[in-house]
């Protein structure tokens, strides 16, 4: 169930499950007042449409009036930060960073305070982060989907998913709100499509980085989850997809959904209690499954060294003959087997 905080009137925790036409009973406003009631302009930005309410914050799509441009503007009252101790400019800062140099975490430009007025009259002052406009969908709603999801595609997400994860272990952040309405997969334009990629004309990026610290939350409340289990469930759900009907599965659909699934497994221990995932591996794996059953003849098997999976327990069984060394066919000379 979904919980937010009242935008007029912000209080600490997480523990009342409210509804966004709950109504405050401290201020008599709705929860969801900054999305059916959102200001017309947030300084030189025209507010295109409201997009979605997190617990603190609420985001809209907007257009930069002198150049034409759209952006997504993330506001929280000043007053959300002043009750928790936090500050605003050092969240953005470390939200800039960890988005520096990588494609998969959403690029912030700018860090404004407005005096926000809303169409029911209402007036606050609050923190705007403006954030690059990433076309696509959330990560949630292709989940949830009932369409027809093909296995190049499922294949990417999961790719990025890992790409995601080692943007934060490189940079040693933790996102600690991985959900999958905080990851968009992004339609690019035919002018940026990626080579040498599963599916080029997609990529997933991670926003709402809100709650970036170098600690891992996982815990601080019933429904925090790490940045690894968030991913493992994507896993599962996504291998899910591909095998809705088993007796009509395809090869490629039924190893692709067994090979992440196998995946989501290893990130499921608690995290102090299993080594450390190489997501550099796990993405090698995912995109050999996919290529050796869409593309066999472009690519032939290979293990480079053992250090390729993650133990003897993943190694694919293609692989098998790669383990077994024999000199000058020794063994085989002798009769050994």
């Amino acid at each position: 169930m979904a919980k937010y905080c009242c935008f007029n009137c912000p209080e600490k925790g997480h523990d009342n499950t409210r509804e966004l036409l709950d109504i405050c009973p401290t201020c008599g406003e709705s929860y969801g007042f900054p999305l059916t009631n959102a200001p017309e302009k947030i300084g030189k930005y025209t507010i295109e449409r409201a997009l979605n309410r997190g617990f603190y914050g609420a985001v809209y799509k907007v257009t930069d009036n002198l150049l034409g441009k759209n952006y997504v503007l993330k506001v929280i009252p000043q007053a959300i930060y002043k009750l928790h101790g936090k500050d605003f400019y050092t969240e953005c800062k470390s939200h800039a960073e960890l988005a520096n140099n990588s494609q998969h975490i959403v690029d912030i430009t700018a860090a404004e305070e407005h005096k926000i007025i809303f169409a029911n009259g209402i007036e606050i002052d609050c923190y705007v982060a403006i954030m690059e406009y990433i076309p696509g969908r959330v990560l949630k709603d292709i989940l949830n989907t009932n369409d027809i999801l093909p296995a190049n595609k499922i294949a990417q997400i999961a790719i990025d998913l890992f790409r995601i994860l080692d943007v934060l272990r490189l940079k040693q952040k933790n996102h600690n709100d991985l959900h999958a309405e905080n990851i968009i997969v992004a339609d690019l334009p035919s002018d940026q499509r990626r080579a040498n990629e599963v599916e080029g004309r997609i990529r997933v990026i991670a926003i709402d980085i809100g709650s970036l610290t170098s600690e891992n939350k996982a815990g601080d409340s019933p429904d925090r989850i790490g940045d690894v289990h968030w991913v493992a469930e994507y896993l599962i759900k996504l291998s899910e997809r591909l095998i809705k009907d088993p007796d009509r599965s395809t090869d490629l659909n039924y190893r692709l959904a067994t090979l992440l699934e196998d995946r989501a497994k290893l990130l499921f221990p608690a995290t102090e209690n299993q080594r450390h995932p190489n997501f550099d591996e796990i993405i090698d794996s995912i995109r050999n499954c996919y290529h050796q059953q869409a593309h066999p003849w472009e690519e032939p098997l290979k293990l480079l060294n053992f250090n390729d999976t993650y133990n003897a327990q993943t190694l694919d069984p293609w692989f098998i003959p790669s383990l077994l060394v024999d000199p000058n066919e020794l063994c085989l000379k002798t009769n050994v087997f």
